[in-house]
């Protein structure tokens, strides 16, 4: 499935590989073309990472894009990066009206900083995670839980992920188009790094967000540091950012890494090909199935095991897949794992630092179902998820139906290994 940049590593690394972030190699023959490039080659460069970028957005059928990339797409070194300088534009644009931001406990904990560090107005962070343990309808969940939150403290801007990191739950651009229904002015920025390469972008997607922000290093398989903001009304803002021009103010660039850039347009060629839309909605149904095969491969042990990420007649929305285990069986999972030197992500609490001033900054009633989190400037808050290990595997568009029923059987076998152990001796 995957062509010539990234097979060898895929090859040597994919099977016990799923994390969402990259391999995080540049091949060297695309090392040796980008350490070469003159002045005039880096302005194309840049222009066509703009142009990969957009082959992964919202693309119609036998259009590749629904907008123009030059001009709706910024390059940044990362997700954070991207989204701290949307954060500094909306407050200029707002200063002296301390505009309220209202974001959710599932967010990413560097972009929950950026807030924290960057925004001088009030924040609103409604608790949604643990309403949605168990839940038959987590979509209506999170619909209903950031419609409460929006009357009751009207914000002017929302922060919510497209697809959330730790369930691999993908959010409904009805969710947003309510929100836009009950306030046509605010402005609504989506985080797309778990899902740019892993669900479809669609131009609904899109239509219902004043910025999309995202890195090129987890789904679509380029190295560090490359990262985009796209923007809905590039006349109303402008978001790119001159401390990043590195010596070439016409192309701000992002990471100045040339090799960064090569790494990620040779994945996006590798991945999407010649037919962007098809390509993706392929790659989009192939990560789910992945997540079913998984799911019913551990059938065997399914009694030791919570399947955190919302299912659907057995398949998961998103290539993203997180298990819940008790403690004990999580660390034996984890050890066996790391022994096998699998990578992926566990999840046993967030570690979150707040170096905000004395005054509560994430204001809430804790009767409205919000929690207040008002922490003193050098303080760091360790908030706890419960009593379990959270395992998050991610299948990517270059992973076999084996690669994954392996990764099932080596949880199984450690699961099986700690039933069949003897119980300590009592003392």
């Amino acid at each position: 499935m995957i062509a010539s940049v990234h097979s060898r590593l895929v090859r040597e690394k994919g099977g016990r590989f799923f994390d969402s972030a990259s391999l995080a190699a540049v091949p060297e023959p695309l090392e040796r073309q980008a350490s070469k490039l003159l002045p005039q080659d880096w302005d194309a460069m840049i222009g066509q990472a703009r142009h990969s970028f957009g082959q992964v957005l919202a693309p119609e059928e036998g259009v590749i894009y629904s907008f123009e990339p030059d001009a709706h797409i910024t390059l940044f070194t990362n997700t954070t990066t991207a989204f701290t300088r949307v954060l500094s534009r909306i407050e200029k644009a707002y200063a002296g009206s301390e505009p309220t931001l209202l974001t959710t406990d599932l967010e990413y904990p560097g972009c929950l900083a950026a807030i924290d560090d960057g925004w001088s107005g009030p924040v609103v962070m409604t608790r949604v995670s643990r309403s949605l343990i168990g839940t038959d309808d987590p979509d209506q969940v999170l619909a209903e839980a950031l419609v409460r939150a929006h009357n009751f403290v009207k914000p002017r801007v929302v922060f919510v992920s497209h697809v959330v990191r730790t369930t691999g739950q993908v959010l409904s651009p009805v969710t947003l188009r309510n929100l836009r229904e009950l306030n046509p002015r605010v402005i609504i920025v989506l985080d797309g790094s778990q899902a740019v390469g892993n669900v479809v972008v669609s131009a609904e997607m899109l239509e219902e967000a004043d910025f999309y922000v995202a890195s090129g290093h987890k789904w679509l398989g380029g190295s560090t540091t490359s990262g985009f903001a796209w923007v809905r009304d590039p006349d109303r803002w402008t978001v790119a950012d001159p401390a990043q021009a590195y010596g070439k103010p016409n192309q701000l660039g992002g990471t100045g890494n040339s090799t960064a850039w090569a790494s990620l347009i040779g994945s996006i060629e590798d991945m999407v090909e010649e037919a962007p839309r098809p390509r993706l909605e392929e790659i989009a149904a192939h990560n789910r199935a992945l997540g079913k095969a998984f799911k019913d491969a551990l059938a065997p042990v399914s009694p030791q095991i919570e399947f955190v990420t919302p299912l659907e007649d057995g398949v998961p929305p998103s290539g993203l897949f997180t298990l819940g285990l008790r403690l004990a069986a999580g660390e034996r999972v984890v050890a066996a794992l790391n022994e096998a030197e699998i990578r992926f992500t566990e999840f046993d609490a967030e570690i979150v630092s707040w170096r905000s001033p004395e005054q509560n900054r994430f204001l809430l009633k804790r009767d409205s179902g919000y929690s207040a989190i008002a922490r003193a400037r050098t303080e760091t808050a360790t908030i706890p998820k419960r009593a379990r290990s959270e395992l998050r595997f991610c299948f990517h568009y270059w992973h076999s139906e084996e690669d994954v029923l392996g990764l099932a059987r080596a949880i199984i076998g450690a699961l099986q290994e700690g039933a069949a152990s003897p119980p300590a001796p009592s003392r």
